[in-house]
């Protein structure tokens, strides 16, 4: 008897737990802002997407090089002309 007493003490135990009421995610407001910088962001993306063609990004692809390579010139020139300066330093 006392078995049937713990058995039923158990499930009724158990039934109270699992009735409890789950609580759900309250519906999110709106934010005028970020629903703002997401539109900005989707009509970026989308112009992206419109604008670059193969084409455009190899054109795109040729000028980087072309100014990589200016650059490290110019890089070659100026670092030249302080080594000639440094050898130009006598001590004193």
């Amino acid at each position: 008897m006392a078995k049937f007493a713990v058995i039923f003490l158990l499930f009724a135990l158990f039934a109270i737990a699992m009735s409890g009421r789950i609580a759900r995610e309250e519906p999110k407001e709106s934010n005028p802002a970020l629903d703002t910088l997401n539109k900005i962001f989707e009509d970026i993306q989308k112009a992206i997407k419109e604008h670059t063609t193969p084409e455009k990004l190899e054109e795109m692809k040729n000028k980087i090089n072309d100014i990589g390579k200016n650059f490290v010139e110019s890089l070659k020139t100026g670092s030249e002309a302080v080594n000639k300066e440094i050898q130009n330093i006598t001590p004193k």
